[in-house]
């Protein structure tokens, strides 16, 4: 997603009269956090740092 998708999307959130306590963009940011749920704490990270290496992403 881009940043400035990103900032709209917080700025929104934080304009309401009661903001929501976090903001999760992306569907694959809000998959994680929802995995994060269901599984194990080790698990999680494993999982993701394989998609971050699959993805290209450094370290």
């Amino acid at each position: 997603m881009r940043p400035d998708k990103v900032v709209k999307i917080a700025l929104k959130a934080l304009d309401q009269r009661t903001p929501p306590l976090s903001v999760i963009t992306g569907t694959m940011n809000r998959l994680m956090v929802q995995a994060e749920r269901l599984v194990s704490r080790r698990r999680t990270t494993v999982t993701i740092g394989s998609m971050m290496d699959r993805a290209g992403a450094k370290r």
